[in-house]
């Protein structure tokens, strides 16, 4: 799954969840990276994958944080 799509995809379709998404790690280590995929993937499946219009960006962050606690990248 190309995730980068997704997230280009949410851009432009919910820029409210968008602005929300969980920030980006720079250790551009491979496992690593895949954690982060997973985990920033999950978030657009709760996010943008539901009945319009989406989520609004506060809601998103709760998300994100909530992944971010369950799944940290480490």
């Amino acid at each position: 799954i190309d995730v980068s799509s997704i997230k280009e995809l949410c851009r432009r379709w919910y820029p409210r969840t968008y602005y929300g998404q969980p920030p980006k790690g720079l250790s551009h280590r491979a496992l690593a990276d895949i954690k982060e995929s997973i985990r920033e993937l999950e978030f657009y499946r709760r996010t943008i994958f539901v009945p319009p219009p989406g989520l609004d960006v506060d809601a998103a962050k709760a998300v994100a944080a909530e992944i971010a606690e369950a799944r940290p990248v480490v």
